[in-house]
């Protein structure tokens, strides 16, 4: 069990993508609007840092916050679309993103060490198999969409800068 949480798969642009786990993880992920948040969950010891009253006040913040970005303006932030792309693609996206800055490398790092990562979109899907995709790979595709390479660098450049 211990390898499910704070664990993440990382791709490669080699095409064999690795997992990486972080056995000292101690916090969680919560992405709203395209913006990442994150608490700390267990104390330095194991025990629980937070009860369901703290978890319920912390995710209202995240909800309330996240609502002062408009969808235009949080949809060019949405690096989790990348991660739709075919796996060397998204390596590729990955890495470009990490060698952009330190605080790229940071964000990454809290990311890919959670515990687990709760996502909260606004997606009703239309059934069972709709449900099984979106928990999977999400609900956007930017191949799917004909998005090229080029327009994912394009997509990096504006995002790093």
């Amino acid at each position: 069990m211990k390898a499910i949480f704070g664990s993440c798969r990382i791709p490669s642009v080699t095409g064999k993508d690795f997992v990486d786990v972080d056995p000292s993880s101690k916090h969680i992920v919560v992405i709203k609007n395209n913006q990442i948040y994150y608490f700390q969950a267990l104390w330095p010891n194991g025990d629980v840092a937070v009860d369901e009253n703290d978890i319920q006040k912390i995710l209202s913040a995240v909800m309330n916050d996240s609502v002062k970005m408009d969808q235009h303006n949080s949809s060019k932030l949405a690096v989790g679309v990348l991660t739709t792309l075919p796996r060397k693609t998204w390596a590729s996206a990955r890495e470009d993103l990490l060698e952009s800055s330190q605080w790229n490398r940071k964000s990454m790092q809290i990311i890919d060490s959670a515990l687990f990562v709760l996502v909260l979109d606004d997606f009703s899907p239309k059934d069972i198999h709709e449900s099984a995709a979106n928990i999977l790979h999400g609900t956007y595709d930017l191949h799917r969409e004909g998005v090229d390479d080029y327009q994912v660098r394009v997509f990096l450049t504006n995002l790093c800068t």
